[in-house]
């Protein structure tokens, strides 16, 4: 399922309208650990989001569940990451295909017995709960700048977090 690896490719180098052509316009998006779920333009406002922190992607493994499901085993990083000090983060995405188009996408961290990802995007989560707790004590005024997915927000996110690492 070639749209699968096309999708994957756009989220490190792509637009958001080149990723809204990929999926069905009722797309959804869960995690495994919450039970939160993005519709289409949420999906793509995360994209938009994450593209100023530099992603990096690699695919380890894709395996043809049936003729409408693909799992990849993605190995993901990014410039966040790397200023919280965590190297990568192994993802499971499940995508399902209906009509050419993606309908689904199901993300969970890879079960590894020889290293534990789920501690690494916990970790991840945490230190940015750390940054956002210091940004609003010492940066009032930037952090009420953060409420919204953009490009803009997540430049400033990336630019505080280098300065508290220092």
């Amino acid at each position: 399922m070639e749209i699968v690896r096309t999708y994957k490719s756009l989220e490190v180098d792509g637009s958001a309208s080149e990723l809204s052509n990929l999926l069905t316009n009722n797309a959804i998006a869960t995690f495994s650990d919450s039970s939160d779920t993005l519709a289409k333009e949420e999906l793509l406002l995360n994209h938009v989001f994450n593209q100023s922190y530099q992603p990096w992607i690699e695919i380890i493994a894709v395996t043809e569940l049936n003729d409408s499901t693909v799992e990849l085993h993605v190995l993901e990083t990014n410039k966040l990451l790397s200023v919280f000090n965590i190297d990568t983060i192994g993802y499971q995405y499940t995508y399902t295909v209906n009509n050419s188009l993606i309908s689904q996408i199901e993300m969970d961290t890879i079960p590894n017995s020889g290293y534990d990802y789920r501690t690494a995007d916990s970790l991840y989560n945490l230190r940015l709960t750390e940054l956002f707790d210091w940004m609003s004590l010492v940066y009032p005024e930037k952090y009420e700048q953060i409420g919204e997915l953009n490009s803009e927000s997540s430049k400033l996110i990336l630019e505080l977090a280098e300065e508290k690492g220092r």
